[in-house]
């Protein structure tokens, strides 16, 4: 293996996989109580026992799906661009997905939840 290519799977694949196996970890065992350590910790998500469930249970499929779709991308921009943008370029394309997903993962989560917070409030 080309030093090359250890370096972007360091770089660029092992946040993705990281983020797989958390998201994994996370769904086959979800976290049941509100705490300070870990899951999905906002001020919305800890407004209730329902908003934590849903928020990450959410938010774990979420990350799921994403970090599946880092890793294809990971190795697909490294078999179509890696000769022609240099390595350099790639690792900064790779974190800018990483960044835009993992912000996603937010900003979908926190719609959810105010969603289901605005229905909740017409229930009443």
């Amino acid at each position: 293996m080309s030093s090359d290519l250890t370096v972007y799977l360091i770089s660029c694949l092992s946040t993705p996989v990281l983020l797989f196996l958390i998201s994994v970890i996370f769904k086959r065992f979800p976290i049941k109580n509100r705490n300070h350590f870990w899951g999905y910790r906002t001020r919305r998500s800890k407004s209730s026992q329902a908003a934590w469930d849903e928020a990450n249970r959410y938010s774990f499929q979420l990350l799921f799906e994403f970090s599946v779709a880092l890793i294809v991308l990971a190795v697909l921009l490294w078999g179509l661009l890696a000769s022609r943008i240099g390595l350099l370029n790639l690792v900064w394309i790779n974190m800018a997905f990483l960044f835009t997903a993992v912000g996603a993962v937010i900003f979908l989560t926190e719609r959810r939840l105010k969603k289901m917070s605005e229905t909740v409030k017409q229930e009443l």
